[in-house]
């Protein structure tokens, strides 16, 4: 269901710290990701299939979960 942007880098600036800023419901077996650059400013929206969208949902808690790991160790120290 994607359209074939890529999903992990700004298509503008090829960052990889685009960011999905909000994901919701669209159509019957699909989400929509709306995206943000924190680098250039860049904004979007992409349609992708819900197993995509629950990927990148995961794979965003596990980050998440490293960042406050490292945090953490950076307190202690």
């Amino acid at each position: 269901m994607s359209n074939g942007q890529q999903l992990t880098s700004c298509p503008a600036c090829q960052s990889a710290l685009i960011q999905i800023d909000c994901c919701r419901p669209f159509g019957q077996a699909g989400a929509l990701l709306e995206r943000r650059c924190p680098e250039c400013g860049y904004t979007d929206e992409l349609a992708v299939a819900v197993e995509v969208a629950d990927v990148l949902a995961e794979h965003a808690a596990e980050f998440a979960t490293s960042l406050e790991s490292a945090a953490e160790l950076w307190i202690t120290m």
